[in-house]
C-alpha cells in the first residue's frame, strides 16, 4: 500500500514520525562517516609505516605496494573527504533535533510539513541503505514493530559500521 492508495488523511503524528526518521537518518550517516574516517587514517597510517619499513630493508617490490596503496587511500580521503561528509551530517543532525524540540506541543500538519520542507531543502544526498535503518530504528522506538520493513543483508551489514 502506498501513499498514494490511502483514503485517510496524513496525520501529525505520523509527522512527527518523519521528524524522528531524519533525526536518526542523519545520526547514523554522521556514525558511518565517522567510522570511515577512522578507517582510512588507519589505513594511511598503517600504509605509509609499511611503505617505510619496506624502504628500510631495501625491498622495492613490497615498498612500491605500499606506496600504491598509500596513494589510493589518499586519493580516496581527498575525493570522498569522510570528515565533511561526517561534519555535514553532523550539522543536519543537529537541525532535525532543534526543529523536533523547537516544534510547539499543538503543532498541526501544516506546521510540521512547513517546517520539514524547510529544512530538508539543505539536505545532502542519503546513504539509501542507512533510509530503511533509520525507518526500521524510529519506528522501533516509536512502538511499531508491525510498520518495520524486513531487510536484507546490506542494510544489516552497514548498521554494524
Amino acid at each position: 500500500m502506498t501513499d498514494q492508495d490511502r483514503t485517510d488523511p496524513r496525520t501529525v503524528q505520523e509527522a512527527l514520525l518523519d521528524v524522528d526518521y531524519a533525526v536518526v537518518l542523519w545520526g547514523l550517516h554522521m556514525r558511518f562517516w565517522r567510522r570511515a574516517r577512522a578507517l582510512v587514517t588507519v589505513f594511511l597510517v598503517a600504509g605509509s609505516s609499511f611503505a617505510v619499513v619496506s624502504w628500510a630493508q631495501q625491498d622495492p617490490k613490497m615498498a612500491s605496494i605500499a606506496a600504491l596503496l598509500l596513494v589510493l587511500f589518499s586519493a580516496f580521503n581527498f575525493a570522498v573527504s569522510p570528515a565533511d561528509r561526517q561534519a555535514e551530517a553532523r550539522e543536519r543532525h543537529r537541525t532535525y533535533a532543534e526543529l523536533r524540540s523547537q516544534l510547539p506541543v499543538d503543532a498541526t500538519l501544516e506546521q510540521v510539513d512547513a517546517a520539514l520542507r524547510k529544512a530538508a531543502i539543505t539536505d545532502p544526498p542519503a546513504i539509501e541503505s542507512l533510509r530503511y535503518i533509520a525507518y526500521n530504528d524510529n519506528l522501533l522506538s516509536k512502538g511499531y514493530p508491525t510498520h518495520v520493513v524486513r531487510g536484507f543483508y546490506w542494510p544489516r551489514a552497514l548498521r554494524l559500521a
